[in-house]
């Protein structure tokens, strides 16, 4: 997550000043930058992961990938390390959006493979044939790509289906709705549908424990939220690579 320690304002969110940056028309300069921040990143998380492991479980050998992965609460070898990285109209309609993406996989030696790219689901549906390019070339590089704030807007499947979506996000807006019927059985129905798609589904703003139960309990495979985890800085991620208190997998 995108943080500006302001001098006077303190720790701001992207939120906060994205805006900003687009009305400047700099968001190109900074999303190189940040492709840059996150590709070195991931090299060092997965440099750590390796490490950690070897320490722990000097007996147990991990599969054979070329990304890190993560231990879960029983010590085995689970999920691989995998980071997400929100994209904009403006960025990937950058015309150099994929060269800089290719030079700091190159540079920092890390798999396109390490990372989902997120797009809105208001983009998904644009149908803006730059977009569908850039995306397309992206995918081929062997990136994912997640929808987010799904169930906001109305995706289509053929569309999922062009860009080859890996991951879908429920949005926060649908997740606060659990504790009703209706919100209950929305949620479920796009669970089962990720599921019927074969997308990995993800759940947003998971705030009380009830949340992420009646979410485990209805099949979803991953959360993010306050009551996982607040944001933290990056010194912080290094042990929570290793453990994690969550239900999901």
């Amino acid at each position: 997550m995108l943080r500006w320690y302001h001098p006077t304002k303190g720790c701001l969110a992207a939120i906060d000043f994205i805006d900003v940056a687009e009305e400047m028309g700099i968001t190109c300069q900074l999303s190189g930058y940040l492709i840059q921040v996150a590709c070195e990143q991931v090299s060092k998380w997965r440099s750590h992961v390796s490490k950690s492991l070897s320490n722990l479980f000097p007996n147990q050998e991990p599969e054979a990938s070329t990304e890190a992965t993560f231990v879960n609460a029983t010590g085995q070898f689970s999920q691989r390390l995998s980071v997400h990285v929100n994209l904009s109209i403006m960025q990937i309609r950058y015309p150099q959006i994929v060269l800089q993406w290719q030079a700091a996989l190159k540079k920092y030696q890390v798999p396109a493979s390490a990372f989902q790219l997120e797009i809105a689901e208001q983009i998904l549906l644009s149908g803006d044939p730059v977009i569908t390019d850039s995306l397309h070339k992206l995918k081929s590089l062997g990136f994912g790509l997640c929808v987010d704030d799904f169930g906001k807007g109305h995706s289509s499947l053929s569309r999922l289906h062009q860009l080859e979506v890996n991951t879908i996000k429920i949005d926060r807006s649908c997740v606060q709705e659990l504790g009703c019927t209706d919100g209950l059985e929305l949620v479920k129905t796009m669970i089962d549908f990720g599921h019927s798609a074969n997308l990995n589904v993800i759940a947003e703003g998971i705030e009380t424990r009830a949340q992420m139960q009646t979410l485990v309990e209805l099949g979803c495979q991953y959360g993010q939220g306050v009551w996982l985890a607040d944001a933290m800085p990056i010194e912080e991620i290094n042990d929570t690579l290793i453990y994690r208190r969550s239900g999901f997998t």
